[in-house]
């Protein structure tokens, strides 16, 4: 295994699932009894801007490189939902469910 340091404002989380977007030869590696084995190991502390990633020897560092240089941190990303998202996922989930309810009557009813 390799292994590189950074220092770049970052956010971890985005940034690793940036990482296994773009790069899918460092995604776990999934047996047939649906045990994950790490490729990639990503650590870092976002108040310092620090990160250190590692990946399989042999692996280009370039374009691990580039895309720690292009990552734009989202401050906003994998936030939890505010509460009038969950407002909002309620209402939306109500009205489904009274459309469900009009068509399944609307089929029991003959004309």
């Amino acid at each position: 295994m390799a292994t590189y340091i950074y220092h770049k404002a970052h956010r971890l989380t985005q940034l690793h699932d940036e990482i296994l977007a773009a790069l899918p030869a460092l995604r776990p590696i999934v047996n047939t009894n649906g045990d994950a084995t790490v490729v990639m190991r990503i650590e870092g502390r976002e108040s310092e801007g620090f990160l250190r990633i590692t990946i399989p020897e042999g692996a280009s560092e370039r374009p691990l490189r580039a895309l720690v240089a292009a990552h734009r941190p989202d401050p906003h990303y994998g936030a939890p939902p505010t509460a009038s998202d969950v407002e909002l996922l309620a209402m939306n989930e109500k009205a489904f469910r009274q459309w469900v309810a009009r068509r399944l009557l609307a089929q029991a009813i003959p004309a």
